[in-house]
């Protein structure tokens, strides 16, 4: 453990010592300024850069009492803006922001490193405000930071912890509404089973998609959601749907139950077939306030977006039936779509289960190559079966000049990637309008002590 500290950061760690709080000390990736700086420089398990919404924002002012200045600290998490109309209306006084130099003069403290910690290791009884939001968990850790008496140094606490211990701290509505941020925590939901291997599959692409878009705003491993999965062996019952209806749905069903009572919020199925029951299991997901993804309704974006029109479509019997068994069939009616015949789909149904059986073998491979040559057409073929979806993927030239495979797992994992990201993007968006927020106050807060100088 870093024991050559600051002395600085010494008094603030004996603090929370003292007063039996869970907290980690870090070096910042440099000195910062404000709280989108530190935001950006913090050290948190590892990787460099928190959400702003979970750097702590501090502000030191004042208001009259009876005709006596009494000081006040104002704390709100680093994407949201205080309420002055609100803080003045608690007051019943007018909160007046401390100009630099009074904050100098009065606490031998400068913007930048106010902090609970300092305010109550020396000045205990002023009083502190906390947005009552600051006590909310938001995303994982679940931790706050702020800085440590430095600089360059950060420490991470846990809000709840710190107000408790603090003898004036009180918690109110203190921000602007346009601030407040109403988050939903997903939680992604799989189920799988036929096989199983293509629900791990669907899970590793979802990870790679949330990696991949959200680039240097990628945070490691508190990036990732969280991930519910329902591995059911009696799914297999669906390569025979036609004479296994009934118990492949009560399968499904219960799968689809499990995931929402356990509070999934995103649901996907990592199988082509039981799609065939798509609409039964978005009456079971709608009823527990959580959202199913079809890998048609996923599929067929993809195509929109993409602007293809004709194209051959590969899987089982029951995935490429467009008369019964397929969710698929809603393709007929917008689409030119090649279907392979009696034979290629005898073939393809033998591969899905010698992959069920051997996993990947260099003979998959070859019947693979071989089935797909003799039963295309076109050069955009989508893949409806996660058997070959799992036999493409162990191939590093897929994508070859004259055929483009869309990959209907694929395509799942990216809508329900998106579809996370929808929420974690807006806090990212939030970011960035407290950051300009926060650069225009300090200039009016910059320009007004100027002219109180003059």
């Amino acid at each position: 453990m870093h024991t050559n500290y600051p002395k600085s950061v010494k008094k603030i760690i004996e603090f929370v010592k003292d007063n039996n709080l869970w907290y980690s000390v870090t070096q910042n990736k440099g000195s910062a300024d404000s709280c989108a700086d530190a935001a950006n420089k913090r050290n948190r398990l590892g990787n460099y850069g928190i959400p702003l919404c979970d750097e702590l924002k501090s502000s030191i002012g004042y208001y009259l009492l009876n005709g006596n200045k009494k000081y006040l600290l104002i704390h709100c998490r680093g994407n949201q803006m205080r309420d002055d109309n609100k803080i003045n209306s608690i007051l019943g006084s007018e909160y007046i922001l401390l100009p630099n130099e009074e904050l100098l003069n009065e606490f031998n403290c400068e913007y930048g490193l106010v902090n609970p910690f300092f305010f109550g290791l020396n000045c205990s009884e002023i009083e502190q405000i906390f947005d009552k939001s600051v006590l909310e968990d938001f995303f994982p850790p679940y931790t706050l930071m702020t800085n440590a008496g430095d600089k360059n140094w950060g420490i991470e606490i846990k809000p709840k912890e710190l107000v408790n211990v603090l003898k004036y701290a009180k918690v109110a509505d203190i921000i602007t509404d346009e601030s407040k941020i109403i988050i939903r925590k997903h939680k992604i939901g799989i189920l799988t089973g036929n096989s199983p291997e293509s629900g791990i599959f669907l899970w590793q692409k979802i990870n790679e998609t949330i990696r991949i878009r959200l680039g240097d705003d990628f945070l490691g491993d508190l990036s990732f959601p969280t991930v519910l999965v329902e591995s059911i062996p009696e799914m297999g019952l669906s390569m025979e749907l036609d004479n296994r209806k009934n118990e492949t749905w009560e399968i499904v069903e219960e799968g689809i139950t499990a995931l929402c009572k356990d509070g999934a919020t995103i649901i996907g199925i990592a199988c082509n077939t039981t799609q065939y029951f798509s609409e039964k299991v978005r009456e079971i997901c709608k009823n527990h306030n959580a959202e199913f993804i079809s890998m048609y309704d996923a599929v067929n974006s993809f195509l929109i977006s993409k602007n293809i029109k004709h194209f051959d479509f590969l899987g089982i019997k029951y995935v490429t039936d467009f008369k019964t068994w397929s969710d698929y069939k809603k393709f007929k009616d917008d689409y030119t779509v090649e279907i392979p015949s009696l034979n290629n789909l005898e073939e393809i149904n033998d591969i899905a289960f010698k992959v069920k059986q051997k996993v990947v073998t260099p003979e998959g491979i070859n019947k693979l190559r071989d089935v797909i040559r003799k039963a295309t057409k076109t050069k955009k073929i989508i893949i409806a079966l996660t058997e070959i979806s799992i036999l493409l993927a162990t191939q590093k030239n897929t994508q070859r000049s004259d055929k483009h495979y869309i990959d209907t797992l694929t395509i799942l994992a990216e809508k329900i990637a998106d579809r996370y990201l929808e929420d974690y993007s807006e806090m990212l968006i939030l970011n960035q309008r407290a950051i300009e927020e926060n650069q225009e106050q300090n200039y009016n807060l910059n320009s007004t002590q100027a002219n109180i100088k003059r």
